[in-house]
Parts: structure tokens; C-alpha cells; sequence
């Protein structure tokens, strides 16, 4: 399997420097792809000369994760990087023989990746629900809103010095529930000492780590329900 492992190398490198490219400014140059192209061909020539169940399961992780990429893409759900990696993953990696149809389910290179980088996202969530929690007399939006309303802003927004706002404009959108990235929230947070914007997550470089720990142990989900 070689081949497959020079095909999974080029995805990384690609990934990689989406990744630093992504927590540097949140913007992706749309050349960092095509260092994956060499990747999703060598992963087809290694596919199509591997037992038939393997390609099937190559098939089926291609679908998923274009059909992935293609959703997000069209609903705007996440950003266009995003979808753009999901698909590349998915087309770049040869899955390996499953030793029981769970393994198939849950170690698929792509639903893998994602789910590690989903779980690697948990600690943020956690800090920011704290940071949330303390500072939501200090933003106006969260102290005046109803119960409802608050929960919501506690969980997807983030209350934040308007100072590290105005000095990272490219990592905050408006306070609203969007993942779009927008030039709006520095001009928003003017006169405020504290303002409610969103985050935008540099999810590449999530899903970059995530990819890796697949690469190296597989799916983390599955490794604890073995070890369970």
C-alpha cells in the first residue's frame, strides 16, 4: 500500500498549508488544492488495482464526501475551503480492509476525519460557553435577550473584547448566527468595551489534525468503543 500512503502524504501537505493559511487570515489560496491532485490520483490507480471490496468502499467514501461537499457548498453551512477539503479527502484516500462492517461505518477515511475533528473542536466549545457564561453582563446583547435567545448566544456566540476584535477583524463576523466570515465586525464593536460576534473557527486546521490522527489511529469514537 505504498501508493496509497504517497496519495494520503500529498493530502496532508495539502491540508497542512490550508491549515496555517486558515489560522493566519481565514483565507484560503485556491492553489494550496491542487497539491492534493497528484494524491486523488494516485489513490484511484491504487483503488482500482485493489480487491473489490476496497473499491467499493473507496466508491462509497468518494460519494459520501462529495455529496458532503456539495451540500455545504450549495447551503453556504460552512465555508467553501471547507467542502473544498472534504471532498479532497475523500477522494485522496484508499480506505483500508475492514475487520467488521463497523469499522467500515465509522473508519472510512472521510466520516473518520470529520468526526476527529469534530471532537477536536470540544475544548473550544467548552472554554468559550465558560467565557460566555462570565462576561454576559458585559455584553449588552446577552443580558438583555430572553432565556432562549441567551442559551443560543452562550452556545454559538462569543462575547469578546472589542480591542482583539478590532485587531482580528478577518476572525469575527456580526453578532448573529452565521458562520460567515464578514469586515463588519471591527466596525460593530466601535465605542464598546465588549462586543457579541461570532467566531469564525478556522475549521481546516481542525479538520487537518483530524485527518492525521486517522491516518495514524483511525477514528477516536471507535477507539473507545473498542476500548469499552
Amino acid at each position: 500500500m505504498l501508493m496509497a500512503e504517497a496519495a494520503a502524504a500529498f493530502m496532508v501537505l495539502s491540508l497542512g498549508v490550508a491549515a496555517f493559511q486558515d489560522i493566519r487570515g481565514r483565507v484560503i489560496n485556491d492553489l494550496t488544492w491542487f497539491i492534493a491532485a497528484p494524491g486523488v490520483a494516485l489513490a484511484i490507480w491504487t483503488a482500482a488495482k485493489s480487491p473489490p471490496i476496497v473499491i467499493y468502499l473507496y466508491v462509497l467514501d468518494a460519494a459520501i464526501g462529495i455529496a458532503l461537499a456539495a451540500i455545504i457548498w450549495v447551503t453556504k453551512s460552512m465555508g467553501e475551503a471547507d467542502a473544498i477539503g472534504i471532498a479532497l479527502i475523500s477522494t485522496s484516500t484508499v480506505p483500508a480492509l475492514p475487520p467488521t462492517p463497523l469499522y467500515a461505518a465509522l473508519n472510512s477515511p472521510v466520516i473518520a476525519s470529520l468526526i476527529n475533528s469534530m471532537l477536536l473542536t470540544t475544548p473550544f466549545i467548552i472554554w468559550n460557553i465558560a467565557m460566555n457564561t462570565v462576561r454576559a453582563g458585559k455584553c449588552l446583547e446577552m443580558s438583555g435577550a430572553s432565556a432562549l435567545r441567551r442559551l443560543a448566544y452562550l452556545l454559538f456566540l462569543t462575547c469578546e473584547r472589542s480591542s482583539v476584535v478590532r485587531r482580528k477583524p478577518w476572525a469575527y463576523s456580526p453578532g448573529r448566527l452565521s458562520l460567515r466570515i464578514s469586515d463588519e465586525a471591527a466596525q460593530a464593536s466601535e465605542g464598546r468595551e465588549y462586543v457579541l460576534v461570532s467566531y469564525n473557527m478556522p475549521y481546516i486546521a481542525y479538520m487537518f489534525l483530524g485527518y492525521v490522527i486517522y491516518l495514524l489511529i483511525g477514528d477516536l469514537v471507535l477507539k473507545l468503543i473498542v476500548i469499552a
